[in-house]
C-alpha cells in the first residue's frame, strides 16, 4: 500500500513527481481530444496512461493500478482486443510486483485470451513468461520452466523469436538457480547474454551478467562473481538504469565482503544507498542494510552488524518483503550464535521458520532447520536439534523426489542445446572454409593473371630486343658490304675528291685493314689526321671518302667499330661497364653510353641482359 503522503515530509519531492506525472497524463489526454480523431485520440490516451503507470509500478504500485484501471475502461471502448490485452498485461505485472500472484495470474489469462483473438503471438509468449515468473515467486520452479518453454514454442518461426528467447533463457536460468542447479543456470544465462549481445541490448546484457554473477557467488567462485557484477554495473550505468544498478551494487557488497575486501565493500554499499535513496527504493534499502550487516559481521564488528540487521528487518517488514525478511532472520541467527545470545537466536529462527512454512519456501526452510538445530545443539537441547534435523532430511528427500525426473529433463535439454551449438559451430566453420576457399581461388586467379601478364611483357621485350639485334646485324652487314665491295657505292662522283675509282678502292681496303685488323679504333686519341697518315693519304681525301662511301662522319664511323667491340665484350664477358668502355676505345663513360644508345637504342646493361636471355632461351 502507498504511504499517506501528507504524513511524510521527506517524500514531498516524490509526491510532487507522482502528481506531475498523473497531471501530465490527464492533460495530454484532454488536449489530444481537440486535435485528433476519436480512435486516434483514445489510443494515445491509453498509451500515455500505460506509460505513466508503468513508471510507477515499483515506487507507487497503488497509484499505478488506478491509472491502469482508467486505461482499461478506455481500451474497452476501442473494441480492439490487442489494445485491451496490453492493459491487462501491465496490470498483471503490477499485481505481481505487489505479490498479489493470484490476481496477477487472472490478468495474465485474460491477456492471453485477448492476444489470441488479435493474433499476437509475441504478446502471448510474453504473458506466458509473466505466468512463469509468478510460479517462480511461489517456489514452483518446475512449473515456471514449463511455461517458459511454452513461450518459446509459441514463437517458432516468428521473426522476433530472439526477443522471447532472451527473456525465456534468462528466466529459465533464474529458475534453475532457484533449484540450486547452478551449472544449468549459467548455461541458460550465457545463452541469454549472447542473444542480447547480438541484438545490442545493453540492459538485457546487464541483467544476464548480474544473474550469472549471482550463480558464481552461490558456487563460491567469488572472483568470477565480482567480474560479472562489475560488467553489469558498467552496462546499467551506460543505459541509465539506476534501480538495477543499485541492486547489482548491493550484490557486489556481499561478494567483496566474502573476499575480505571490506573497505571496498562498504564504499560500494554507500554508493548503492545513495542511488536507492535518490530513487526512493525502500525495499532495496532493506537488502542493502542486510548486506552491510554481513560486512560488519565478517569484520567481527558485531554491534554495527546487529544495528544494520535490525534496520534491514524494519524496512522489510514495512515493504512486505517476506523472502528478504527470512534472509535477515537467518543472518540474525548467525549473529546471535556468535555473540552467545542463544535465546534470541531461537526466537529469530522460529519467526523465520513460520514465514518460510507459510510461503512453502523449501530452501529457506532447509537453512532454518539447520540453523535452529545448531542453536539447540549449542544450548544442550539435543532432542529438539535431532527433531529439526530429521525434518530437514525429510524435506530434502521430498524435494529430491519432486526433482529427480526433472534432472533427466535438464540433461536432455542440455544435450539438445549443446547439439544445436555444435551444429551452429559446424555451420560457421563450413562458412569460414568456403570464404577462405573463395579468397584463395581469387588470389590464385589474380596471381595467375599477373604471372601471364609478366610472361607476355617479357616475351614482347625479348621480341623487341631480337628485332633491334637483327637491325643492328643488318647495318653491320651493309657497312661491311660497302667496304668489301667497292662498286656498291658507285653512286657518288669520284671527281669531287680528285681520286680515281681504283685509288678510292685501294684506300678503302687500307681503311678496312686499319679498323678491323689493327683495331685502331681502340685508341681513344685516334684522330682523322692519324688515320689518314696510316693509310697514306691526307685528311681531306679521307674525310670525303668516308662521308661519300660510308654515308657517315669520321666520329660516327669510328664509334660504330667501338660499339661493335663493346657489344662483343658485353656478350662474352662479365667485365664492368667502365672496363668495357675503356677496352672498346671510348675516352669517357658518358660518351660510351651516348654512342651505344644511339646505335642500339639500349643501354649497355640492358643489352647485356638481352644477350643473356638470348643465349639461355634462343628464339625459334
Amino acid at each position: 500500500m502507498d504511504k499517506p503522503l501528507c504524513l511524510f515530509p521527506k517524500q514531498w519531492r516524490h509526491t510532487f513527481r507522482l502528481a506531475s506525472r498523473v497531471f501530465l497524463a490527464i492533460l495530454l489526454c484532454s488536449s489530444a481530444a481537440c486535435n485528433r480523431p476519436a480512435d486516434t485520440q483514445l489510443i494515445a490516451e491509453i498509451e500515455e496512461l500505460n506509460n505513466t503507470a508503468a513508471a510507477l509500478h515499483r515506487s507507487y504500485p497503488d497509484s499505478a493500478m488506478i491509472l491502469h484501471r482508467i486505461a482499461l475502461d478506455k481500451a474497452r471502448r476501442t473494441n480492439d482486443p490487442g489494445i485491451e490485452a496490453s492493459v491487462w498485461r501491465l496490470m498483471g505485472i503490477c499485481h505481481s510486483i505487489r505479490l498479489e500472484l493470484n490476481e496477477s495470474d487472472s490478468c495474465n489469462f485474460e491477456t492471453i485470451r485477448l492476444a489470441l483473438l488479435s493474433n499476437d503471438p509475441l504478446a502471448v509468449s510474453n504473458t506466458y513468461i509473466n505466468l512463469g515468473i509468478n510460479q517462480s515467486r511461489r517456489g514452483n520452479e518446475d512449473s515456471a520452466i514449463v511455461l517458459y518453454r511454452r513461450a518459446n514454442a509459441m514463437m517458432a518461426g516468428h521473426p522476433d523469436k530472439h526477443k522471447i528467447e532472451n527473456r525465456t533463457f534468462n528466466n529459465m536460468g533464474l529458475s534453475f538457480y532457484g533449484k540450486a542447479q547452478l551449472d544449468s543456470a549459467v548455461v541458460y544465462l550465457t545463452h541469454a547474454f549472447r542473444i542480447a549481445e547480438q541484438d545490442g541490448e545493453a540492459n538485457s546484457m546487464a541483467k544476464a551478467c548480474q544473474n550469472i554473477g549471482n550463480c558464481y557467488q552461490r558456487m563460491n567462485d567469488l572472483a568470477n562473481a565480482d567480474r560479472y557484477f562489475r560488467m553489469a554495473d558498467s552496462l546499467y550505468a551506460s543505459v541509465g538504469n539506476r534501480i538495477d544498478r543499485m541492486n547489482v551494487k548491493s550484490n557486489r557488497v556481499t561478494t567483496l565482503a566474502r573476499m575480505g575486501r571490506f573497505n571496498e565493500a562498504l564504499a560500494t554499499a554507500d554508493e548503492a544507498e545513495a542511488i536507492a535513496r535518490e530513487a526512493n527504493m525502500t525495499k532495496a534499502l532493506g537488502a542493502l542494510y542486510n548486506n552491510r550487516g554481513l560486512v560488519f559481521y565478517l569484520q567481527k564488528d558485531y554491534r554495527r552488524s546487529f544495528e544494520s540487521q535490525l534496520r534491514s528487518m524494519e524496512l522489510k517488514k514495512q515493504t512486505g518483503d517476506t523472502v528478504g525478511l527470512i534472509a535477515s532472520y537467518n543472518s540474525m541467527i548467525a549473529l546471535c550464535m556468535e555473540t552467545k545470545e542463544l535465546s534470541k537466536a531461537e526466537a529469530y529462527g522460529l519467526q523465520g521458520l513460520a514465514l518460510a512454512e507459510k510461503r512453502a519456501l523449501f530452501k529457506d526452510r532447509l537453512d532454518l532447520y539447520n540453523n535452529l538445530a545448531e542453536v539447540y545443539g549449542l544450548s544442550g537441547n539435543y532432542r529438539k536439534a535431532a527433531e529439526l534435523l530429521k525434518k530437514r532430511e525429510a524435506l530434502k528427500d521430498s524435494v529430491f523426489s519432486a526433482d529427480k525426473y526433472q534432472v533427466i529433463e535438464e540433461l536432455r535439454t542440455r544435450y539438445e542445446t549443446e547439439k544445436k551449438d555444435r551444429a551452429i559451430q559446424l555451420a560457421t566453420l563450413n562458412l569460414d572454409m568456403q570464404k577462405k576457399t573463395s579468397l584463395w581461388l581469387a588470389f590464385s586467379c589474380l596471381l595467375l593473371i599477373v604471372l601471364l601478364s609478366s610472361v607476355y611483357v617479357m616475351q614482347r621485350k625479348k621480341l623487341q630486343t631480337h628485332k633491334q639485334l637483327a637491325e643492328q646485324g643488318k647495318k653491320v652487314a651493309e657497312l661491311t658490304a660497302k667496304t668489301f665491295t667497292p662498286h656498291c657505292g658507285n653512286d657518288y662522283d669520284n671527281s669531287e675528291n680528285g681520286l680515281s675509282e681504283e685509288k678510292s678502292n685501294a684506300l678503302l681496303h687500307e681503311l678496312l685493314h686499319c679498323m678491323e685488323e689493327k683495331k685502331m679504333y681502340k685508341n681513344p686519341s685516334l684522330t682523322l689526321d692519324m688515320l689518314a697518315e696510316t693509310i697514306g693519304t691526307n685528311r681531306s681525301y679521307l674525310s670525303v671518302l668516308i662521308n661519300s662511301r660510308m654515308k657517315k662522319g669520321f666520329v660516327e664511323y669510328v664509334n660504330f667499330y667501338r660499339v661493335e667491340e663493346a657489344k662483343r665484350l658485353l656478350r662474352t664477358g662479365n667485365d664492368k661497364i667502365a672496363h668495357v668502355c675503356a677496352e672498346a676505345g671510348f675516352g669517357s663513360t658518358q660518351t660510351f653510353y651516348t654512342a651505344f644508345k644511339n646505335f642500339e637504342h639500349l643501354t649497355p646493361t640492358e643489352y647485356r641482359k638481352a644477350c643473356g636471355k638470348e643465349t639461355s632461351t634462343p628464339p625459334p
